[in-house]
């Protein structure tokens, strides 16, 4: 699980994870060790403990705040767990704010856990969750004896009258933006409306890909393009090939690393692969159309507006990804005064507000396609103020029951599962 500003360290763990033979998982109950990058604060902080109650003993929990230790503490974490001498017991290895030593904490079966440096882990149930307010928005809707929600109910598009339920995707989801929550109207599985907020980290969040990360632009650009690309390939359910782009990724951003005419040649190989695939053309060709217009009235700029060129679909913005890396690795970035998601400061708020505006009339699982073909960068949102709650096409309804597991769980993050990372 990743927070706003955590980029370096999630990237250094995934990359330590691969090496060491984990796998990533993206389902709480397939994992043991729970990997935090970077400091969650608020209503992250509590997602974090709900998705720490959901992984079953023995588990262990990494916080990982410094990159350069990722390593280490990985594999303390593992040998923590290894060494585990009850089934049902907890641990932690975790790293204090100041990044100076580690602490550690176990406790017994069936005991909630609290960790230090303000990380909560209540472990609340689904049921626990359902009638709070969350996140600002009221939770109203109709109850039922004992004080179970229940539905209320609207128009829809063909006029008539189907539940309302409104739900969070996020902030922790497998291959989703860190923090990003957006609060969906749902009818049956249709989206009718959305509401983006964007969750803050603990401190300044470090804008990782526009900042630098001591390798070459041309590089760093490609490896951008390669963590967008691996996101949008993971839900598309392509996951070898997404675990093959993250670990070119790593490739490049290791200055010892592979030289440019094979880093280039082993994206290429990827390219072609993805490209010759009919079904995964079918499933995301004209999804998430974005038009000239579009991008002209949402202000968007970087990758996602250059791919209107190709058609400005979900399978455009892919192809202009890999393009984009390639190009980079032989020449340099293209368009250099702009970051991987467009213009500084104002790229990834504008690929947040196409979001929104895409998704109503999408079904779930295209949705999730098409916020993973966009990938605004929270570490982006989160240093230019824009953490908090935003609402640029409200379509939330009076009526309607936020009908949610908690913190738009279940989902992965940066875990790991018998020596296997997630």
């Amino acid at each position: 699980m990743t927070a706003p500003g955590g980029t370096a360290a999630r990237l250094a763990v995934e990359a330590q994870a691969r090496a060491l033979g984990g796998v990533l998982t993206g389902e709480p109950a397939d994992a043991d060790v729970l990997v935090v990058a970077g400091s969650p604060d608020g209503e992250l902080a509590d997602a974090v403990g709900v998705l720490w109650s959901q992984i079953p003993a023995p588990k262990v929990r990494v916080d990982v705040l410094d990159s350069a230790r990722a390593a280490a503490l990985l594999s303390a974490g593992i040998h923590r767990l290894a060494s585990t001498p009850d089934a049902g017991a907890e641990s932690t290895e975790q790293v204090e704010p100041m990044g100076e030593h580690v602490h550690q904490q176990e406790a017994e079966m069936g005991h909630e856990h609290g960790g230090d440096g303000g990380h909560g882990h209540g472990g609340h149930t689904d049921a626990e969750q359902g009638g709070h307010e969350h996140g600002g928005h009221d939770h109203g809707g109709m109850q039922m004896p004992g004080g179970l929600m229940m539905a209320d109910r609207a128009p829809d598009r063909d006029g008539l009258k189907l539940d309302v339920l409104h739900v969070a995707l996020g902030p922790v989801l497998p291959a989703w933006p860190s923090g990003l929550v957006i609060d969906v109207e749902l009818q049956g599985d249709v989206v009718q409306g959305a509401e983006v907020r964007v969750l803050a980290g603990a401190g300044d969040a470090m804008r990782f890909w526009a900042d630098g990360t001591g390798v070459a632009a041309g590089r760093r650009r490609a490896a951008a393009h390669l963590d967008s690309v691996g996101r949008l390939l993971e839900v598309a359910g392509w996951s070898g090939a997404a675990d093959r782009a993250r670990g070119q990724r790593d490739v490049l951003l290791t200055e010892t690393g592979e030289p440019v005419g094979e880093a280039r040649e082993e994206l290429r190989r990827l390219r072609r692969r993805v490209e010759r695939s009919w079904g995964l053309r079918r499933s995301l060709a004209g999804l998430g159309r974005l038009g000239h217009g579009d991008v002209s009235r949402l202000g968007l700029s970087g990758p996602a507006a250059r791919a209107a060129e190709r058609g400005g679909d979900v399978w455009a913005r892919l192809q202009t990804w890999l393009v984009e890396a390639d190009l980079a690795l032989s020449s340099g970035p293209v368009a250099p005064a702009e970051g991987p998601r467009g213009r500084p400061g104002r790229g990834s708020d504008a690929l947040v507000a196409a979001a929104a505006h895409l998704m109503p009339g999408l079904d779930l699982g295209d949705a999730r396609l098409v916020v993973a073909s966009l990938d605004p960068d929270p570490d982006d949102l989160h240093s230019t103020g824009v953490a908090g709650d935003r609402d640029p096409h409200s379509g939330h309804g009076e009526n309607g029951h936020h009908d949610e597991g908690p913190h738009g769980m279940p989902g992965g993050t940066n875990h790991q599962h018998d020596g296997h990372v997630a």
